[in-house]
């Protein structure tokens, strides 16, 4: 029996670190969704970090991007903060006061996570428009007629033409 965990733990181990190795490959040679500009940087240290904390806590470029993953990109964050500070409730004797109090809004952050995972369904699809979408995969109906992913023409306006890597397609 000891044997059979043995090779189930190094069947594991594998399997995770190929399906490691194939992901980073597929990130580092996919083309860039969004162009999010860096310039003009800060020159000061007093500006480097108001643009580090707009970029971190409100998600600065990503609203600029696109508002309904920045939409549901908050929703998922502030779900997990309230989980995360719900949790000390098992670390801390006598529970405090202010954790005791933000309890009952748990089955809310529940409701908030799914939401924010929608962000894989393009937003007509989760709104009832005429589109279709598969969950999980985003695919919507600009992808399915030639959109972002399936046309050839690569002069469109909004398609990059470098991989995160650095080089061209």
């Amino acid at each position: 029996m000891t044997a059979a965990y043995a090779i189930l733990f190094y069947s594991a181990t594998l399997i995770l670190v190929i399906g490691l190795i194939v992901k980073i490959k597929q990130y580092a040679t996919t083309t860039a969704p969004l162009k999010i500009p860096t310039t003009p940087a800060p020159t000061t240290k007093q500006g480097v970090v108001l643009r580090m904390a707009r970029e971190i806590i409100f998600f600065q470029s990503l609203f600029r991007a696109n508002k309904w993953i920045w939409l549901f990109g908050w929703m998922f964050h502030i779900a997990l903060v309230l989980v995360l500070v719900r949790h000390l409730r098992y670390f801390t004797e006598p529970v405090w006061s202010w954790v005791a109090l933000i309890q009952p809004f748990g089955i809310y952050a529940a409701f908030a996570f799914v939401a924010g995972h929608a962000d894989k369904v393009r937003p007509h699809v989760m709104f009832g428009g005429r589109g279709f979408g598969c969950i999980g995969l985003g695919v919507g109906e600009s992808e399915r007629s030639g959109g972002i992913h399936g046309s050839s023409d690569r002069g469109k306006a909004g398609r990059a033409a470098t991989s995160f890597a650095g080089g061209p397609r």
